[in-house]
């Protein structure tokens, strides 16, 4: 959903010369968080890197 939105910033600012201003700076620093929220939440679904699976 977030990189749709991005992408949509993107292509209104380029069709229409708009300047976004610091909503760039914003979405540059928002995209890092959003992946390693993502990230955590996978790998807590999994319950850790394994993918829940006991060795032995």
């Amino acid at each position: 959903m977030f990189h749709a939105l991005w992408d949509m910033v993107q292509f209104l600012g380029g069709l229409w010369q708009a300047d976004f201003g610091q909503l760039i700076l914003i979405g540059i620093i928002v995209k890092p968080v959003m992946g390693a929220g993502l990230w955590w939440f996978v790998v807590r679904k999994r319950k850790g890197w394994g993918g829940g699976r006991q060795a032995g």
